[in-house]
């Protein structure tokens, strides 16, 4: 049906990171669904070596998008909105304005 469920058949025994494969190789709504997001946010501090929720404050969009998160980042308004959606008890518009 899609390529990621095609690798996992053939492979199985390889654990098959959907973040590290080109975006359209991905199924259709995969960024739709709220589960890949939170993984793929999960994914990101990971990547990014982030310790604790503040310090997404140092990351720019353009490191976002360089990791893989385009897609996600697309279906929201700006990088702040993306960090507010997925961490609401951060004032980010505060901390963005601290940075600067």
């Amino acid at each position: 049906n899609n390529f990621l469920e095609m690798l996992q058949t053939v492979f199985p025994d390889k654990q098959w990171n959907p973040f590290e494969l080109s975006p359209h190789k991905l199924p259709k709504k995969f960024w739709c669904k709220e589960e890949n997001q939170q993984k793929f946010m999960e994914y990101a501090k990971s990547r990014l070596g982030i310790q604790s929720i503040t310090e997404w404050s140092t990351i720019s969009s353009s490191e976002f998008v360089k990791i893989g998160g385009r897609h996600l980042l697309k279906q929201h308004k700006n990088f702040i909105s993306l960090l507010q959606r997925f961490y609401p008890d951060i004032e980010w518009d505060f901390v963005s304005k601290q940075r600067r």
